[in-house]
């Protein structure tokens, strides 16, 4: 739940960051997506396996 919870917000994150939804062309678009980087984040709880969204620019 906490992973599910975790790769949802770093979803809204980037389309804020980037201000456009996947595959939607706006004129206020500020980038474009470049894929995930496997990432494992560990916690009190256990370890969380993330795929963290890139743009490619490599600001977020």
């Amino acid at each position: 739940m906490v992973e599910r919870l975790s790769q949802n917000l770093m979803e809204e994150e980037i389309t804020e960051f980037l201000q456009a939804d996947p595959y939607e062309s706006t004129e206020k678009r500020q980038g474009y997506r470049n894929g995930y980087k496997p990432r494992t984040l560990h916690t009190r709880v256990g370890s969380i396996d993330l795929m963290v969204p890139q743009d490619r620019e490599g600001n977020f």
